[in-house]
C-alpha cells in the first residue's frame, strides 16, 4: 500500500492537474518543518502578543460574533508590524530553495516537480496554482502540525 496522497488543482487557464505527493521521510521533512517554523515565528509571535493582550481565548473567540469584532481585533494586532515581519521573513528566507524542497516528492500530471524543467513548465504564469500546491503538500506532510496532532 502506498503512502502517496492525491489531489487535483486547477491552473490559471482553468485546466485541472493531478498531483501525487509522497510524504517526505523525516530525515528531509524535519528540515523543511524547522525552516517553516523559523519563517513564521516572528510574524506569528507579534500577532499572538496582540491577541493575548485582549484577554483569554474565549473573549477572543467572541469577537467573531461581535459586529465590531474586527475593529477591536485591528486595535489589538498591529497589522502594519505583522506585514513588516512577513516581508522580512520572505526576504531573509531562500524562498526558491524552500519551495523546491517542499515539492521535491511531488508529481504533477505524472511529472516530477523535483525536475527543474517540469517545475518551470508547470508554473509559468501560474503562481496561484503553485501557492495552492505548496499549501496542500505542506498539509499532507503535516509540516505545520501542532504537537500531538
Amino acid at each position: 500500500m502506498s503512502d502517496a496522497k492525491r489531489f487535483t488543482l486547477t491552473d490559471a487557464d482553468g485546466r485541472p492537474h493531478e498531483y501525487e505527493v509522497t510524504p517526505h521521510p523525516p530525515s528531509e521533512g524535519m528540515e523543511i518543518m524547522w525552516r517553516l517554523v523559523a519563517f513564521g515565528a516572528e510574524p506569528l509571535g507579534g500577532a499572538v502578543k496582540g491577541l493575548l493582550a485582549m484577554g483569554d481565548m474565549g473573549s477572543i473567540a467572541k469577537l467573531l460574533d461581535d459586529p465590531k469584532g474586527l475593529q477591536k481585533l485591528g486595535k489589538a494586532v498591529d497589522f502594519a508590524a505583522l506585514g513588516r515581519d512577513v516581508k522580512a521573513s520572505v526576504q531573509s528566507t531562500p524562498m526558491s530553495d524552500l519551495t523546491k524542497a517542499i515539492v521535491a516528492k511531488t508529481t504533477r500530471d505524472g511529472q516530477p516537480l523535483a525536475n527543474a524543467l517540469h517545475f518551470d513548465r508547470a508554473y509559468v504564469c501560474n503562481y496561484g496554482e503553485l501557492l495552492a500546491a505548496l499549501w496542500r503538500v505542506a498539509t499532507i506532510n503535516r509540516f505545520l502540525s501542532l504537537p500531538g496532532m
